[in-house]
């Protein structure tokens, strides 16, 4: 995502991604406002489910949601998440509380939350073609 994108040489910006980050889809912001849709899956799931979506966009996303998740687990997908994984986030429920998950290229945090949940939910955006929907659902058991 590109904050402030208003605010100077959107050709210098795109020069500057393509450098640190070459083929990697940039979403332009304004205020650190965009379309949530575009970060995170906001439809609710039924059952546990791993899948990938083609909407047209020049990226992929890969969502899965289940029950419990080992935190550990959950910090080696996201330690280990593939070069073209450009954003990630979730609301994690383990054993010792809920955490909610975040991470921008290679920088995650983890927050813990002061509410109860039973379900976990993670998203992955990336550049198409670099999900591997089964090695990310098979690091989350």
């Amino acid at each position: 995502m590109l904050n402030k994108a208003a605010l100077g040489d959107a050709a210098a910006a795109a020069a500057v991604v393509e450098t640190h980050a070459p083929g990697v889809p940039t979403v332009k912001a304004i205020e650190a406002s965009i379309d949530p849709r575009v970060l995170i899956d906001l439809e609710p799931r039924a059952k546990p489910s791993v899948h990938l979506h083609d909407h047209g966009v020049p990226f992929e996303t890969w969502s899965w949601s289940g029950g419990r998740c080992d935190e550990e687990r959950v910090r080696r997908m996201a330690a280990e998440l593939p070069p073209g994984a450009v954003r990630a986030k979730g609301i994690v429920a383990t054993k010792d509380g809920v955490i909610e998950f975040q991470q921008v290229g290679n920088r995650s945090r983890f927050t813990r939350l002061n509410r109860a949940a039973d379900q976990s939910q993670i998203v992955v955006i990336g550049v198409p073609d670099t999900l591997d929907s089964g090695w990310l659902a098979n690091r989350l058991g």
